[in-house]
């Protein structure tokens, strides 16, 4: 829409933006999968054998530590462990439902 017009600096402005969010789209599966719900200490230490060094968030943890550590390089074992603990974890919910109702 901006290269139509005579705004190049907005163009410039969206151009930088567009990289920024390409680059970091990648990241995402991998972020959301150390931040399923359900996640254990267990998953942490699948994810930690998998990376060969211990991964585990403490008070302060942040993206940060996560970029610090390389952890791309481990993403497709942490988002098969997260993935897993988000499974386990609505198995559970919905046995707990079950119990709550009689069913169990």
């Amino acid at each position: 829409v901006f290269r139509n017009k005579d705004l190049t600096k907005i163009l410039k402005i969206c151009e930088t933006m567009k990289e920024q969010v390409n680059d970091f789209a990648p990241k995402v599966p991998m972020i959301m999968a150390m931040r399923v719900d359900g996640i254990k200490d267990r998953h942490w230490e699948a994810i930690s054998k998998k990376c060969g060094i211990e991964v585990k968030p403490y008070d302060g943890f942040s993206l940060q530590n996560v970029f610090d550590m390389d952890l791309m390089k481990f993403a497709d074992a942490i988002v098969d462990v997260g993935d897993r603990a988000g499974k386990e974890y609505q198995i559970e919910c919905n046995l707990e439902k079950m119990k709550r109702e009689g069913h169990c």
